[in-house]
Parts: structure tokens; C-alpha cells; sequence
């Protein structure tokens, strides 16, 4: 079986595991380019999008922490999610900095290298797990944040 994990709201989730007191407040990331390249979950959920001008959050969302990038943090943060991954597999091929796949037959151990990112890093990660790249990226986007889905083959239906 084919795993896919993909760091939830990834840039914008190491933000606030690297600045915990915006643990649970909106944050936008892009202030370098007046242009929201990422948001939180919070942010999301009070209308702020990906793309969005930083002069539009402010208005939609006064208390939106909005900060610059830190391309090495997030390089930083994907070494050490591909670390964990390896401790469970020998088949590692990252994806882009916030999405790896690997190979796995045992959903429970995918599901304890999941926890075991989630708890290491302080940031959620959704996984998808399928007999292809193409099903466990659909799975991965299944059921954000931090979800976990396993699509079996001989559970998968084609209909028309």
C-alpha cells in the first residue's frame, strides 16, 4: 500500500508550532508579499483564503497574526517529518516540502507514524492510505486537518 502525508495548513501550522503563543489564532503567512501564501485553520474559518491581499485579511480579520515566510524553518520541519517516516518504511520519496509518500501493508503503524509527527513536530498531518499515489493523495485530502484514511481495494467501487 501506498501512504500520503501532507502537513495540514503546513507553512502556517509551523508558524504556530514555532510561535506557540498563536497556538489556536488565526495566522496568515505572507507579509513579505502583501499576499496570503498560506493560512490557518483559524484564519480559514473567519474567511480568510490562500491568495488574499493582507490589506483584505486585516479588514476581514483584524486579529490575523500575519508573518513573513522562513523557508528554512519549513525546510527544517520537512527533514525531520521524512526522518519519522523512515523509521517506518525504507521506501521514503518526498512529494514537496510538505507531502511525502511511502510504502506500508499495516494501516495501524501508518496511523502510529501519523501521531508520532503530529506529536514530535506540534503541527497535524492528514494521511491517505491506497493501493496508488493517485487514491492515498485523494485520501489524504479526505478528511482535513488531521484526518486518516484508508482506502482498501477491495472496498474501492467504479461507478459510472
Amino acid at each position: 500500500m501506498i501512504v500520503h502525508v501532507d502537513g495540514d495548513a503546513f507553512f502556517a501550522s509551523v508558524y504556530q508550532a514555532t510561535h506557540p503563543e498563536t497556538k489556536g489564532k488565526p495566522v496568515a503567512i505572507g507579509k513579505e508579499r502583501a499576499i496570503a501564501t498560506a493560512v490557518s485553520y483559524e484564519a480559514k474559518a473567519r474567511g480568510v483564503k490562500r491568495g488574499m491581499l493582507i490589506s483584505e485579511i486585516k479588514r476581514i480579520c483584524p486579529d490575523c497574526i500575519i508573518a513573513s515566510s522562513n523557508y528554512y524553518i519549513y525546510e527544517t520541519f520537512c527533514r525531520k517529518m521524512i526522518a519519522i517516516v523512515d523509521r517506518y518504511s525504507p521506501t521514503v520519496e518526498r512529494y514537496s516540502i510538505d507531502e511525502v509518500f511511502t510504502e506500508m501493508d499495516d494501516p495501524i503503524a501508518a496511523l502510529q507514524m501519523k501521531e508520532e509527527i503530529e506529536r514530535s513536530l506540534n503541527i497535524t498531518v492528514s494521511l491517505g492510505m491506497a493501493e496508488t499515489k493517485c487514491l492515498a493523495k485523494i485520501g489524504s485530502n479526505f478528511d482535513k486537518p488531521s484526518g486518516y484514511v484508508v482506502i482498501m481495494p477491495e472496498k474501492r467501487e467504479i461507478g459510472r
